[in-house]
């Protein structure tokens, strides 16, 4: 996971000596009900901006933990905030495409913030599709991911309130042994309280990664503060991550603008001709599949009205399945090759498992 912004280091509300100590009391005293009893094993599964994931053992299973990192005194207070409603959020989740929050952990030595307990799965989708013996996967399994994540994303749309995730990639999808793909890292969600007569809300930073992110949360108003996000950033982020998974291959973006050589005029490009190359990679490998390749185009929409509804995506995706896969049935064990023993490094290069 990619952030886009900055921890100020200069905020009011930044803390030291016995108000940090306090502040960490709070927390524990906030988190009580959630804590458990956790021993690493001494395995780090992956890394990222705000720290990194370890394994551990809990009550007799396995699980990951999600070390949040601080590098400042002054970072406690918006970390504090940060760990509460990323454990707040996941505990009130239930479901085959998310992963399960275990509670929390005090260490430490590790951090003086909980560490934050989920279900210990083996890979992520990303580096499972660019595995060189995963190359050419069929389209079924291909589907068979993006279905899943729909129904992941579905269920989080339609939780009261609403979560938008605000950071869906392929790193932040993780896969069981069965090849259940399931959502991860809510530290950048959002609850959606609407009002009935709204359907939108205004955050006033951008987040998550940025090719992952529609038009509408790259601009700011003249005031410095971001346009209104919808769900259906979510969805965009899907499109994105579906043109990855279809083609196996990173997505790079053309810039935002183009200039014509003949005549000079600078033109913008949408969001499907910034990924066009890709789309039409996809197109070559989904001659029989228009379904799909139009699904992928519709979610990458410039504008936010014209994406399809995580609903719609289920229903479509269950419709292109030749046999409709309920979740979380068995889809075939993960490869035990070496990639697998090696992706639990950290970086991307070696097939980062978690990255918090």
């Amino acid at each position: 996971m990619q952030e886009s912004e900055e921890l100020d280091d200069n905020d009011p509300t930044q803390l030291a000596g016995a108000q940090a100590a306090t502040l960490m009391t709070t927390l524990e005293t906030q988190l009580k009900r959630y804590t458990r009893r956790a021993k690493p094993t001494g395995e780090v599964l992956g890394s990222g901006t705000y720290g990194w994931v370890i394994e551990l053992t809990s009550a007799g299973e396995t699980v990951a933990g999600k070390v949040f990192r601080v590098s400042a005194t002054s970072q406690l207070q918006a970390l504090a905030t940060k760990v509460c409603g990323e454990v707040i959020t996941m505990l009130q989740l239930s479901h085959p495409n998310i992963v399960q929050c275990k509670g929390v952990a005090l260490l430490p030595d590790k951090s003086p913030l909980p560490v934050l307990l989920m279900e210990r799965l083996k890979t992520s989708l990303h580096a499972y599709l660019l595995r060189p013996n995963n190359s050419n996967l069929p389209v079924e399994r291909k589907v068979s991911f993006l279905l899943d994540i729909a129904r992941g994303l579905d269920y989080l749309h339609s939780h009261t309130p609403a979560i938008i995730h605000r950071d869906l990639t392929a790193t932040n999808v993780l896969l069981t042994s069965q090849l259940t793909a399931k959502i991860t890292d809510f530290g950048n969600s959002r609850f959606l309280d609407l009002d009935p007569s709204t359907t939108s809300r205004t955050f006033t930073t951008v987040h998550g990664t940025l090719e992952y992110m529609p038009p509408e949360a790259q601009g700011v108003t003249a005031q410095g503060v971001s346009k209104k996000f919808y769900p259906s950033l979510d969805v965009f982020s899907f499109g994105h991550l579906s043109l990855f998974t279809v083609t196996q291959t990173q997505v790079t973006l053309l810039p935002p603008t183009s200039t014509d050589p003949e005549t000079g005029l600078v033109k913008g490009l949408s969001a499907l001709e910034r990924r066009e190359q890709f789309v039409t990679k996809a197109q070559q490998l989904l001659p029989e599949n228009p379904d799909l390749l139009q699904l992928i185009q519709q979610c990458l929409h410039n504008l936010p009205g014209k994406r399809p509804l995580t609903r719609e995506l289920v229903e479509k995706l269950s419709s292109m399945t030749a046999v409709v896969i309920p979740a979380g049935q068995d889809r075939g064990r993960v490869e035990r090759d070496s990639a697998s023993t090696q992706g639990r490094g950290t970086g991307e290069a070696a097939g980062t498992v978690y990255s918090p």
